[in-house]
């Protein structure tokens, strides 16, 4: 119906070169026609499908013939935007951002796809050929090109978008628990080895956690273990964890403050053994920090 219709946006405007009043605006998922230069306008999108309409482009000498590019393709109305149908045959990909008509040749356009493709068509978009310049799907441009699942502008895993482009799924398991063997963690089953000064201590562990995947794209299968998605029970050192004096010093206690054998003096030792506790720790701290960061 006559009047303003709203729109989110406006993507690609064109005026009709032999009648200046007549405008055609694309927006999201629609197409609008003004013909008294934008004061009013009236819907022209039957046929064109929801994506949105990049560009617009109008016959230099038939001006009720246009062409509009879209995330689906280019669409052809040849009653002034009263109507519009796909002609998209041998276009490399359908998602257009361009579009240009030869002046002097109006059956010939070019499109150009967010791809970074320039496809030529000499038939009046009958049909599509490459041209000499092919591009492909830019990752992380945040413009979802075909081959692509999804693009969100950036390239980092783990937020549902994988770095390349691939949609994520959470895949959760339980680990198998560790098991002791002696000096380590028996072979298929869940744990880690720390490696101190004077000690190495094997650390088993149990629990579950949740593997973020992307899927296979050149190659490549993304996957991403964040530090939330991981629950691990208490780890049981003590009956594994062994104590030495590192000297054959009488002492009443091994570990902690050593002291002398009047079990009153500290020993010369204490310094030491606690700078060994504290290395172990940092060790073990960061080898953990390693494995499940």
């Amino acid at each position: 119906m006559p009047g303003r219709i709203g729109v989110d946006y406006v993507s690609a405007l064109a005026i009709d070169p032999h009648t200046p009043a007549t405008l055609y605006a694309g927006a999201c998922g629609t197409a609008v026609k003004s013909t008294d230069g934008g004061d009013t306008w009236i819907a022209a999108n039957t046929g064109l499908p929801t994506s949105v309409a990049s560009v617009i482009a109008i016959d230099p000498i038939t001006s009720g013939t246009l062409y509009a590019g879209t995330g689906s393709g280019v669409f052809k109305s040849t009653d002034a935007g009263s109507s519009w149908t796909p002609f998209n045959t041998g276009l490399a990909t359908t998602n257009v951002g361009t579009l240009a008509i030869d002046p002097t040749a109006p059956g010939t356009l070019y499109a150009g796809t967010h791809e970074g493709a320039v496809c030529k068509s000499t038939d009046s978009a009958g049909s599509w050929h490459a041209t000499g310049l092919e591009g492909g799907p830019i990752c992380g441009d945040g413009v979802q090109c075909s081959g692509e699942g999804c693009d969100d502008g950036n390239l980092v895993d783990g937020d549902g978008c994988a770095a390349n482009c691939t949609l994520e799924s959470d895949v959760a398991f339980n680990l198998v628990p560790g098991v002791v063997d002696l000096p380590g963690i028996a072979t298929r089953t869940s744990g880690t080895v720390i490696h101190g000064d004077f000690l190495s201590i094997p650390l088993p562990f149990s629990g579950s956690q949740v593997l973020t995947i992307g899927t296979e794209r050149d190659g490549h299968i993304p996957v991403v273990i964040k530090a939330a998605a991981v629950h691990l029970a208490r780890v049981p050192v003590g009956a594994n964890l062994g104590c030495a004096c590192p000297r054959a010093v009488a002492a009443k206690t091994c570990g902690g403050t050593v002291l002398e054998a009047d079990g009153m003096t500290p020993s010369p030792d204490t310094a030491r053994m606690g700078s060994s506790a504290r290395t172990m720790t940092r060790k073990a701290s960061a080898a953990i920090r390693r494995r499940y960061a």
